[in-house]
């Protein structure tokens, strides 16, 4: 995190990163971001796969071309080694993640006069991030609402037979007579709320899909 010269400048925050064009890292973050394979290696930490040996699985890679491009990225701030795991080998396995979620790269001769614009910024990005959790929160529960209330409206009731054996009876005559059991037929209704969660989770699972790939199809297209 670059160290601003106001101290209330200098708190760190996982959202948002202000580098000033005298940072020595950022000729390293143009050369990083100029390769294929360390934006390739880049997308697949993005993506999830947070070990070496695992992005070196998905992109074909050579594990010490992948160690190496790791690297390069750590150096650059553009990732982060947020846990070291212990194989079942015995040697050290990082994981791997996204340092921040954004980068503001500035003249450092106005770094003075738009420390301002610079603490709106960082507040404006962390108020996106936890927006769009509690969006994903609200759009959970709606979508689980509303299967709640429509499952119960649908679901059949489940038949239940239970066969009830009779008691031997001995009739005037040879032996005792052999009675047939007794069916009795019980119908419940299915518990809707197990399944309204599962629907709800579908359903929202499919709407942020939907958003997400008109997002990207609007965000290619301007």
């Amino acid at each position: 995190m670059i160290k601003l010269n106001e101290p209330e400048m200098a708190y760190p925050d996982d959202v948002l990163e202000v580098i000033t064009t005298d940072d020595l890292r950022l000729k390293l973050i143009g050369e990083v971001m100029a390769n294929d394979t360390s934006r390739g290696v880049l997308k697949a930490v993005l993506k999830g796969f947070d070990t070496a040996s695992n992005i070196s699985k998905m992109l074909d890679l050579s594990l010490p071309l992948v160690l190496h491009h790791l690297e390069r990225l750590v150096d650059s701030g553009l990732l982060t080694v947020k846990e070291i795991d212990h194989s079942l080998k015995g040697r050290d396995m990082k994981r791997y993640s996204a340092s921040k979620m954004a980068f503001l790269i500035i003249p450092s001769d106005v770094l003075e006069d738009k420390k301002e614009t610079i603490s709106k910024l960082r507040r404006s990005a962390m108020r996106a991030f936890f927006k769009r959790i509690l969006y994903s929160l609200v759009g959970l529960a709606v979508a689980t609402g509303l299967s709640l209330l429509i499952l119960p409206m649908i679901l059949p009731p489940f038949r239940y037979t239970i066969y009830i054996p009779q008691v031997p009876v001995q009739p005037p005559g040879n032996g005792s007579a052999i009675l047939p059991p007794i069916e009795v037929v019980i119908y419940a209704k299915a518990d809707a709320l197990p399944i309204s969660i599962a629907m709800g989770i579908i359903i929202f699972l499919t709407m942020w899909i939907i958003l997400g790939w008109r997002a990207r199809h609007w965000s290619r297209m301007t």
